[in-house]
């Protein structure tokens, strides 16, 4: 579970960067050691989760949004939702969101139709 913990922490990590970030920059922004940080890297499916092109910058992949999806498409709110949001968002002209609160973020987890 320590193992699970870690690499979350770094997938959450990447969010405070730019594109691609380095072992050391991972390093810094989630307390883990560069070596922890590599371990977590490089013991991961390279084609689902993080990829390098030059094995010092590292990128996160497409796939890794099927975590995201998994956590939304359990939430029967979404569902309810969707259709209220395209409905109110077609009837004020603005787009429209809906977000839930993720201890003290905001976490927008749907937007509307416009």
């Amino acid at each position: 579970m320590t193992s699970l913990a870690r690499g979350l922490c770094v997938l959450q990590s990447f969010a405070r960067h730019k594109r691609s970030v380095t072992s050391s920059q991972l390093s810094a922004s989630t307390g883990l050691s560069r070596a922890a940080v590599r371990r977590c890297l490089h013991n991961a499916d390279p084609a689902w989760v993080a990829a390098s092109e030059d094995s010092t910058r590292y990128f996160l992949l497409p796939k890794v949004m099927t975590l995201g999806y998994a956590y939304l498409s359990s939430l029967p709110l979404v569902q309810a939702a969707q259709p209220i949001l395209d409905c109110l968002g077609d009837l004020l002209g603005e787009s429209c969101s809906l977000s839930v609160l993720d201890g003290e973020e905001i976490v927008y987890v749907l937007a509307g139709n416009r």
